[in-house]
């Protein structure tokens, strides 16, 4: 309903740049201000209908620099921290098998991170076992 929307401003701000060219910039403008405010409304009701997505990096310990890094893009490329869902796997095995445990009962869409192959591996065969895919960024 939004698209029909923003098609009918896009018109009339065409019709209004052709009228009157030498307020081109002013209609540009409102045009730009006109699409963001029915922009704002549809793209809070993608994010409502979006996919749960894991995150799993090591957040504590000695890489846990690295795994900031992986949640602050992951945080930063979803638009919105109810999107994604977070868990330390301490480069470990036990936390790769409890954070694929914890994703495969939130049921998320997929996975990205596992910096490391320890966690990794144990949790590989859950996340299988779960239908889940995973992303990883290893660096090791």
């Amino acid at each position: 309903m939004a698209v029909g929307k923003a098609s009918q401003v896009a018109r009339i701000s065409g019709r209004l740049y052709q009228s009157n060219m030498s307020c081109g910039f002013q209609t540009w403008l409102w045009t730009l201000v006109a699409f963001w405010a029915l922009a704002e409304p549809v793209a809070a009701q993608n994010q409502a209908n979006a996919p749960l997505i894991g995150v799993s990096a090591p957040l504590s310990g000695p890489t846990a620099i690295l795994g900031q890094q992986v949640q602050a893009g992951a945080l930063a490329a979803s638009g919105s921290p109810e999107t994604i869902k977070v868990r330390d796997d301490g480069c470990s095995a036990e936390g790769g098998a409890a954070a694929a445990r914890d994703f495969a009962a939130s049921k998320v869409a997929v996975v990205i991170g596992f910096l490391c192959t320890e966690s990794l591996e144990a949790a590989l065969p859950i996340l299988k076992d779960a239908g889940i895919a995973a992303i990883t960024v290893g660096v090791r």
